[in-house]
């Protein structure tokens, strides 16, 4: 098991969740009445969050919250054992790992996405 804390969804969780849905929209209202059956608290994790490395390892995609608005991934052996936590921008994503290199995604702030290609060890 992969250590979390248990985050409330209270309305400040639901307006960053609503605005992060909307943020090509050039206006943005926090209305979270609109939205029905929000949970209790966040998940610890996206869906489709998981990313092979080459090496066997994963990289798995935290939920943002209000506290940690960027992007956060655990990068887990092969035994399950969390090695080290990866933390991103909040415009940036891991796209995939080649041998040698993580390639992310990078939004601007027109929404344009560029690909930029780092070493990876």
């Amino acid at each position: 098991t992969l250590p979390s804390v248990r985050i409330p969804v209270d309305d400040r969780e639901k307006c960053a969740a609503l605005a992060r849905q909307a943020r090509a929209a050039a206006r943005f209202e926090c209305r979270p009445e609109t939205v029905r059956n929000w949970p209790r608290v966040l998940p610890p994790f996206l869906p489709d969050a998981i990313l092979p490395l080459p090496d066997g390892r994963l990289a798995i995609a935290r939920a943002p919250s209000v506290a940690q608005p960027g992007t956060l991934y655990d990068i887990v052996d092969r035994r399950g054992v969390l090695m080290v936590r990866l933390g991103l921008p909040r415009n940036e994503r891991i796209a995939g790992f080649g041998t040698h290199s993580v390639y992310v995604v990078v939004a601007d702030e027109n929404d344009v996405l560029r690909i930029r290609r780092h070493p990876w060890p």
